[in-house]
C-alpha cells in the first residue's frame, strides 16, 4: 500500500477490492492518472480492514472473490460506522439480472462490467464522487440547520441570564461550524474589545485573558452599526491571513458577525478554524447571519430579565428599609424575627432581642426641631447598625425613637457586650441635649431579652420581655442597660438587671 498522509478533497483515496492482480494494476493506473490516490485490498476481508483504518472516499469492489465475495464486503462495509455514504461501485463479469439486483441489495451505488473501458470507469468513478460530494453537503447542511433551530429555540432562547446566553451560543456555534473556537467580544467603555464567553476544540488554546484591540478583530469599533459578517478562508497550507493578531495565534479560518443592540455594535462573535485549511460555505455564512439577529433578541431578553430583576431587588431592599434612617423597618423587623425564632427553635439556640429608646427625645423635637430631630434619630441608627457586625444581626428602626437589634444564635452575655458598644458610641457623639437626664446630652436606654425558643413561647414573648427590661431602664434613671437573668420560660419576664 502506498497511502499519502495528507489526503484532501482534490485528490480523493479510492480503495481497490479485488484478488485478480493484473486488474488491480489496471484500475491503479487508470485512477492514479485522473490525478485520484489510491490503495489496494486483496480481497474481501482486507478490504474491510483497510477501509476502517484509511476510511477512503470511494470503493471499487469486484464481486467475485474466494471466501468474502464482493457483495458480501459491500454489505459489510455498509454496516460500518462510516461505511453507510461512502459510494461504492461493484466490478463483475456478471450482467445478469440476479447479480444485479443482488449488488444494488448489498448496497452499491453502481456497477460496471468487465471488461472495463477507462473512459467508462473515469466517468462513473467522477459521478459517484460528485453525487456522494452533493449528497454529503445536503446531509451537512440539513443537519445543521437542524442545529441551528434547536439552538435557537431549545437552548438561546430559554436563557434569561446574559451569561448563560453567550455561554450557550458559542458552544452551539462551534460544534454547528466544527470550528476549534468561538468566542465573544463586546466592547468595553473605551472601545475595547473583552472577551465574555468561549468555547474550545481540546487542545485549542483560550484567548479569554489576553487583551485585544479593535484592530486586532478586522478593525471594527462601536460605531461600525452597519458592517455585515466578515469572513477570512485560509485554504492554502502556505498562505497567511492578513491579521497579526490572526497569525500569531494560528488561524487559518476566521468568521466575525457582528451582534447590534439598539443600532449599535453590541460585540462580536468570532469563529476560528486553526488546525485545518476551511472554506466558508454560502449557507454557514447565512446560517450566522441569521443566527447574529436571534441573539442580538436573546442578549436583550437577558437584559431586559436583569434589569427587572435589579429593580425588583430594589423595590424589595426599599419595602424592608426605614426611609429616614435606611436601616430594617417595623414590617421587616417582624418578619425576620418569626424566621430567626423558628431557626432557633429547630436548632435549640439561643435568640437574643435589645430595644433601644432615645431618652427624652420629645424635649429634644421640642427645642431643636423636627429636622434635627431627624438628623439624630439618623447618627444614632448609624451606631446601632455598625455594632450589629454579623450578617444574620438585624438592626431596625422599632417605631418613632425606638430602635431593636435582632441577635440570632446570641446569649444574653452577648447581648449584653453589644448593648454596651451601642450605648458608649451613642454618648461619644456627644450630641448636645440641654435637657436630657442624667447628662446634657443624647442618651439610650437598652432593655436586653434572650431565650431559647420552646413550644409554650412565642416572639411576641421575647419582644414584651425586653420591652419591660426597657421599661425598668427608662424608670431607672436612663441612660443604662436593663437584661433579664435567664432564658427559661417561667422566669422570662421576672428576672432583671441593671448595669450602667
Amino acid at each position: 500500500m502506498n497511502i499519502s498522509n495528507d489526503l484532501n478533497e482534490e485528490n480523493p483515496l479510492i480503495l481497490i477490492v479485488d484478488d485478480d492482480a493484473p486488474m488491480r494494476a489496471i484500475l491503479r493506473r487508470v485512477l492514479e492518472q485522473e490525478g485520484y490516490q489510491v490503495t489496494e485490498a486483496v480481497n474481501g476481508v482486507q478490504g474491510i480492514e483497510i477501509f476502517q483504518a484509511f476510511h477512503p472516499q470511494a470503493v471499487l469492489l469486484d464481486a467475485r472473490m474466494p471466501d468474502v465475495d464482493g457483495f458480501v464486503c459491500c454489505s459489510q462495509i455498509r454496516s460500518l460506522p462510516d461505511g453507510n455514504h461512502t459510494p461504492i461501485l461493484m466490478i463483475t463479469s456478471l450482467d445478469d439480472r440476479t447479480s444485479i439486483d443482488r449488488a444494488f441489495s448489498a448496497g452499491a451505488n453502481d456497477f460496471i462490467t468487465k471488461p472495463i473501458h477507462p473512459s467508462v470507469l473515469c466517468h462513473r468513478v467522477r459521478q459517484l464522487l460528485w453525487t456522494q460530494h452533493v449528497l454529503e453537503e445536503l446531509r451537512q447542511q440539513t443537519e445543521r440547520e437542524r442545529l441551528l433551530r434547536k439552538m435557537l429555540t431549545q437552548q438561546v432562547h430559554q436563557s434569561l441570564r446574559l451569561e448563560d446566553v453567550l455561554k450557550t451560543t458559542v458552544v452551539e456555534v462551534r460544534e454547528f461550524l466544527k470550528a476549534d473556537r468561538a468566542i465573544f467580544y463586546c466592547f468595553g467603555q473605551f472601545g475595547e474589545a473583552i472577551a465574555v464567553a468561549e468555547s474550545l476544540k481540546e487542545g485549542v488554546p483560550s484567548l479569554m485573558n489576553l487583551p485585544v484591540l479593535p484592530r486586532d478583530i478586522q478593525e471594527f469599533s462601536q460605531d461600525d452599526a452597519q458592517r455585515t459578517l466578515s469572513a477570512i478562508a485560509d485554504r492554502e497550507e502556505n498562505q497567511l491571513l492578513p491579521n497579526p493578531f490572526l497569525q500569531q495565534h494560528q488561524v487559518r479560518a476566521y468568521l466575525e458577525v457582528p451582534i447590534l443592540q439598539s443600532d449599535k455594535l453590541w460585540g462580536l462573535l468570532t469563529v476560528h478554524h486553526c488546525t485545518h485549511p476551511h472554506t466558508w460555505k454560502p449557507f454557514e455564512m447565512e446560517a450566522m447571519n441569521q443566527l447574529a439577529v436571534q441573539v442580538a433578541l436573546a442578549i436583550r431578553q437577558a437584559q431586559v430579565y436583569q434589569e427587572l430583576e435589579r429593580m425588583n431587588q430594589e423595590l424589595t431592599r426599599l419595602a424592608t428599609l426605614d426611609g429616614l434612617t435606611q436601616v430594617a423597618n417595623r414590617r421587616y423587623f417582624d418578619d425576620y424575627l418569626q424566621r430567626e425564632w423558628g431557626r432557633a427553635a429547630r436548632e435549640q439556640t439561643p435568640l437574643s432581642l435589645i430595644l433601644c429608646d432615645i431618652d427624652s427625645f420629645k424635649a429634644y423635637n421640642d427645642t431643636y426641631g423636627h429636622q434635627a430631630g431627624d438628623r439624630c434619630l439618623q447618627r444614632v441608627a448609624r451606631v446601632i447598625h455598625q455594632a450589629a457586625r454579623r450578617p444574620s444581626d438585624l438592626a431596625s428602626r422599632y417605631g418613632g425613637e425606638e430602635f431593636a437589634v435582632i441577635l440570632p444564635n446570641t446569649n444574653a452575655q452577648g447581648a449584653l457586650q453589644i448593648a454596651h458598644r451601642i450605648r458608649k458610641h451613642v454618648k461619644a457623639l456627644k450630641i448636645q441635649h440641654p435637657h436630657s437626664q442624667p447628662l446634657p446630652q443624647i442618651t439610650l436606654s437598652l432593655g436586653i431579652a434572650c431565650v431559647v425558643p420552646h413550644p409554650e413561647l412565642s416572639p411576641d414573648m421575647l419582644v414584651m420581655a425586653a420591652d419591660r427590661a426597657l421599661y425598668q431602664a427608662k424608670t431607672q434613671g436612663r441612660d443604662c442597660i436593663v437584661t433579664t437573668e435567664h432564658c427559661e420560660p417561667e422566669q422570662l419576664s421576672t428576672d432583671f438587671s441593671h448595669t450602667n
